[in-house]
């Protein structure tokens, strides 16, 4: 028992002695580095020196050793003897300043450092280009952006412009709520090459001919500022120039073209319609066929001005007309020597369909049936048929029959 709590003193002791060791390093330690700390702070190593800021009065921070590191340099450059005195001098200078925290004159005596010699000629530095923007230095997303942005600025611009445009175009056409179709649809017509039908084009006949003929806008159409949708660039195609508006209200064309065996614009006369459509079907009649000629279209479209003849105020020219120019072919084919002799007789009817209605012109305006006989063929029962001798006698009928078909009494 005695010699197992003698050892335990022993051992208490050594441990005491270990941790005195170990204090006693640790203060050595301590102070070696507040030393070194020490050093670094009045003297900064050479490779980790920066270029020195100023400070708020314009001067230099640690002005010693950028002064000390330029003289040296200046006294290097100097072949004078003097240059070891100068540097023995600063040397001590900088241990004084190191070991005792006194900062002294840098040269004792009133010694100047030598000027250096004089540096030889070099040329300018070339000017720094000035950045025109903030992106020229960066990477090259940055630019992307930067073009974006260009872009974005110049879409606005632009709109912004045709915006200032289509105000002012709103105030100078406040009375034409389409002036933007007008002015696309001008603008497509100045890109045609217009080529309509002549009186000088060829004749083709066909067994069956489809025609279209364009009229011109009328007075009230003008007055209310209507838009002339239709374009007639060759005397076989037509173009309907279609106004739409997108989601977003955008307004744009629909130019949709068609083809026909003749398409007559409005400048186009009944004569001119007549030579194309109707006078082929004159000369087969003659020829022992069978021919048949008819205006389709809405009310209004122009069918009655076509086939009856042109208005003169009021008054209906009907010699001018299909009727009247056809009047007058059949009767001059009449008394041509090749059918002269074969006493062909002319008789005319008229009657009109109103829907499911018949009428005879001819009549005062009697009901009629259409019914099918034996043979399959449509005809109209009980029709009334008078036989014409001249040409004058057919415009009178013209006459009484658009008077009848214009008074409707059912």
């Amino acid at each position: 028992m005695f010699s197992f709590f003698y050892n335990g003193r022993d051992d208490v002791r050594r441990e005491a002695e270990v941790r005195s060791d170990v204090r006693k390093m640790l203060l050595d330690t301590l102070i070696w580095l507040w030393l070194i700390a020490k050093s670094m702070f009045f003297r900064i190593p050479a490779f980790v020196q920066l270029p020195p800021p100023k400070d708020q009065d314009g001067g230099k921070m640690f002005p010693y050793l950028i002064e000390e590191r330029e003289s040296s340099k200046k006294l290097s450059r100097n072949p004078s003897p003097k240059r070891s005195l100068a540097n023995d001098d600063r040397a001590g200078d900088t241990i004084n300043r190191l070991g005792q925290n006194v900062f002294t004159p840098r040269y004792q005596n009133s010694r100047s450092p030598v000027s250096s010699p004089p540096k030889s000629p070099t040329s300018k530095k070339p000017p720094k280009i000035k950045r025109e923007s903030m992106f020229d230095y960066k990477s090259e997303a940055a630019r992307k952006v930067e073009m974006i942005a260009r872009g974005r600025e110049e879409r606005r611009q632009k709109q912004a412009d045709e915006r200032a445009i289509r105000d002012q175009m709103n105030h100078l056409e406040q009375n034409n709520p389409n002036w933007e179709f007008e002015q696309m649809i001008n603008e497509y017509k100045s890109s045609l090459d217009f080529r309509p039908l002549r009186e000088s084009d060829p004749v083709v006949e066909n067994q069956i001919t489809v025609c279209v003929r364009k009229r011109p806008l009328n007075e009230k159409e003008i007055n209310r500022r209507e838009l002339d949708v239709i374009s007639v660039p060759t005397k076989n195609q037509l173009i309907v120039h279609e106004p739409k508006q997108k989601v977003d209200l955008t307004k744009y064309l629909e130019n949709q073209h068609f083809r026909f065996d003749y398409v007559f614009d409005e400048s186009c006369s009944n004569d001119l319609v007549y030579k194309f459509t109707a006078r082929p079907l004159v000369k087969t009649i003659f020829e022992g066929g069978m021919a048949t000629c008819f205006a389709y279209g809405q009310t209004g479209s122009g069918k009655t001005h076509t086939m009856g003849g042109e208005f003169r105020g009021k008054q209906q020219n009907f010699k001018n007309g299909i009727y009247g120019l056809v009047a007058q072919d059949v009767f001059r084919y009449l008394t041509h020597p090749k059918y002269a002799r074969m006493n062909y007789s002319v008789s005319a009817s008229f009657f009109e369909i109103y829907g499911k209605l018949v009428f005879d012109l001819l009549a005062k305006k009697q009901r009629l049936r259409v019914l099918e006989d034996g043979k399959q063929q449509v005809q109209v029962v009980g029709l009334t048929e008078k036989v014409v001798n001249k040409a004058l006698s057919n415009y009178h009928y013209v006459c009484d029959m658009s008077i009848l078909r214009r008074t409707r009494t059912l």
